[in-house]
């Protein structure tokens, strides 16, 4: 059959002879499988996403938080004005509802401390503006306009010597329009 010797000799070797194999088969037991990966990513992502939607709602709190606290500062500054008429009226011996005859009954007015005073607006005010050098808000028409709208209305069907000053402040926040309303009976000053 082998007509060479030597190579019928290195035949019967490797046909006689064993040599030692190892197996390199990975165990399966030791890796990560397709569901054990698919739990991790979902913990991950539970993990990222918490802190996420905390800050979001944080943001969000804040935002409403400065919107309430800038319509009660308006409101106030209603009330505040409504009470200086009132104390400048005791000093000129006025009438104490002198000069606020646009904001009886049904009507209301609007306040412009850095303007005209007093005005009758019908039934719904305009939009604040904003000057944006120093934070003022009034109704010049070049400073920018923002969301809150400011209601004065005075209500003196009581006792002749008070009156009552209703201030609504309106802004819209997202979809929905939110309201601050301040209520204070103010009382003349003399007999």
């Amino acid at each position: 059959m082998y007509k060479n010797k030597k190579i019928k000799k290195i035949f019967w070797f490797y046909q006689n002879s064993t040599l030692p194999t190892t197996n390199y088969q990975l165990p399966t037991s030791s890796g990560f499988t397709l569901i054990e990966t698919l739990v991790a990513i979902g913990v991950l992502l539970l993990s990222i996403t918490g802190p996420l939607l905390l800050a979001k709602q944080g943001i969000s709190t804040s935002v409403t938080v400065k919107n309430q606290l800038i319509a009660s500062y308006l409101a106030q500054e209603g009330v505040e004005y409504i009470k200086n008429i009132r104390d400048q009226n005791f000093i000129n011996d006025n009438a104490m509802s002198s000069g606020l005859a646009n904001c009886f009954g049904a009507n209301k007015c609007r306040i412009a401390p850095f303007g005209v005073g007093v005005s009758s607006c019908g039934a719904t005010c305009e939009v604040l503006r904003k000057n944006a050098t120093d934070g003022r808000y009034g109704y010049p028409g070049t400073w920018a306009p923002t969301n809150f709208t400011r209601d004065i209305t005075i209500d003196n069907s009581g006792l002749p010597q008070e009156m009552t000053v209703v201030v609504e402040v309106k802004w819209t926040q997202g979809t929905a329009t939110k309201n601050l309303v301040l209520k204070e009976t103010l009382f003349q000053l003399k007999d």
